[in-house]
């Protein structure tokens, strides 16, 4: 199940994202959005989309992860839509 987590503070690299997720089983997938163009190209956007195998592992870091505060910022983990 795909999940999207946003409001990432800037200073967390994918490693924390990693980390900060693992405990709640494995995870398939990883997207961490950079700029790709303009003044802030390579820098983080603040949100990615990460997948774990099954959708009872995303709802347990929804349910654990959504609204905790990290580096003062409240983070959003909600199931992330195709469109």
């Amino acid at each position: 199940q795909r999940l999207y987590v946003g409001n990432l503070d800037l200073a967390l690299d994918e490693y924390a994202v990693v980390k900060l997720f693992e405990p709640f089983g494995k995870i398939t997938f990883l997207d961490y959005m950079f700029h790709h163009a303009g003044p802030k190209k390579g820098q983080p956007r603040g949100y990615c989309f990460l997948e774990y195998e099954t959708k009872e592992q995303a709802f347990s870091a929804i349910k654990a992860l959504h609204g905790r505060i990290i580096r003062g910022k409240p983070l959003v983990v909600s199931l992330a839509y195709m469109v």
